[in-house]
């Protein structure tokens, strides 16, 4: 069971190699607690590789991983 609802908040519960995992995503609309259970996941699976965890990167790396600053080229001249 990957999520759970406990009163009006959800909860997750889930192992990652060999460790349990459980608390609240603090969200009472599931398809929040939902992302929350994602970026949780996400986040061990780079600790896993030795990545910092996503909130730890620079803004600028973080827009060009969703494809924002993917259209731009490299201007070293700065002149548009």
């Amino acid at each position: 069971m990957a999520l759970c609802k406990r009163g009006s908040v959800w909860h997750y519960d889930f192992r990652f190699e060999g460790v349990w995992y459980q608390g609240s995503t603090r969200q009472s609309n599931k398809r929040e607690a939902q992302q929350v259970l994602s970026a949780l996941k996400a986040d061990l699976a780079r600790r896993r590789v030795n990545l910092p965890p996503l909130h730890d990167w620079p803004i600028s790396t973080i827009r060009g991983v969703d494809g924002s600053l993917s259209k731009r080229r490299h201007n070293p001249s700065g002149r548009i």
